[in-house]
């Protein structure tokens, strides 16, 4: 994941100047990686939920 979060805060090389259109699609690059990272997390609690639930039924 760590690999993910540095090509998306520097997918340029430095020399490169940045506008306001790059910085744009970066951050919206961020928050669909965030987006997908936090829907992950919350489908596995979910899951463990139901299997403690599961296992307190039987």
């Amino acid at each position: 994941m760590g690999k993910v979060l540095d090509a998306a805060l520097m997918p340029f090389p430095p020399a490169t100047p940045v506008t306001v259109y790059d910085s744009c699609l970066r951050m919206v690059f961020l928050k669909t990686v965030l987006t997908l990272i936090t829907r992950r997390f919350q489908m596995a609690e979910a899951l463990s939920a139901n299997r403690s639930i599961l296992i307190f039924l039987e």
